[in-house]
């Protein structure tokens, strides 16, 4: 290379190092100013997103509780699948990319960190390989798995729970195991009775002239008391 290639080469590079300092420092200040926001702490306490992941997504959304389902927040990211129909046929044409390229941008990186120490999305993206799905179709997958676990964090305003899943299936086992005795209590009511159980229990709620004594119901007294005082 000749003398003048050489400095050509050199003074770019350093403009390029330049550069990146620039944005890293600009990038440092704009955390440091949001350092306190609760829904970037809530953001990076999930497993596989940084603090300037955080900060691009919070940015990036703005108000979270503008999207009214989590379905929303991943089309918003140009995540959400691309369906073409013909006639009565339907065909699967990737994702829609109608959506911000800073978010996918943004969550690319991040996802191949989940897929290594999230636990969520590491059992999510093995399930999905072990159903013989591309690698680059299960990342998508994950992509959006993690927008949702960053939607339910964020609009709940609680940090992630890598356990919720467990937590919250033992909750409902417990619950069914509680409300067994009713169910078999109603079970019990609503069990079919013979017809001459039936017919004692109509005599019972309604007392009708030609049964016998033992047969009647309770109004059967009253019926009685009010002939006997006429």
């Amino acid at each position: 290379i000749d003398e003048s290639s050489a400095g050509t080469v050199s003074f770019l590079a350093n403009e390029i190092q330049e550069q990146n300092q620039k944005i890293t420092d600009l990038q440092k200040s704009l955390m440091k100013s949001l350092k306190d926001d609760l829904a970037i702490k809530i953001i990076d306490s999930i497993k596989g997103l940084g603090i300037w992941t955080a900060t691009v997504l919070r940015l990036e959304y703005g108000n979270i509780e503008r999207f009214y389902s989590p379905e929303a927040a991943v089309a918003y990211s140009g995540l959400d699948p691309r369906i073409d129909q013909s006639g009565d046929e339907l065909h699967n044409c990737g994702i829609s990319r109608a959506g911000r390229i800073r978010l996918r941008a943004a969550l690319y990186m991040p996802t191949l960190a989940a897929i290594r120490f999230n636990p969520i999305i590491r059992e999510f993206y093995k399930r999905l390989i072990a159903a013989g799905k591309p690698k680059k179709v299960a990342i998508v997958a994950c992509m959006r798995k993690l927008i949702h676990i960053i939607y339910a964090c964020w609009i709940t305003g609680r940090p992630f729970n890598p356990n919720y899943q467990t937590q919250h299936a033992k909750k409902a086992q417990k619950q069914n195991t509680s409300m067994q005795p009713l169910a078999n209590i109603i079970v019990s009511v609503t069990a079919p009775v013979s017809r001459k159980e039936a017919k004692r229990r109509k005599a019972a709620a309604m007392p009708q002239k030609g049964i016998s004594p033992l047969m009647r119901g309770p109004g059967a007294a009253s019926n009685n008391s009010r002939k006997f005082s006429d």
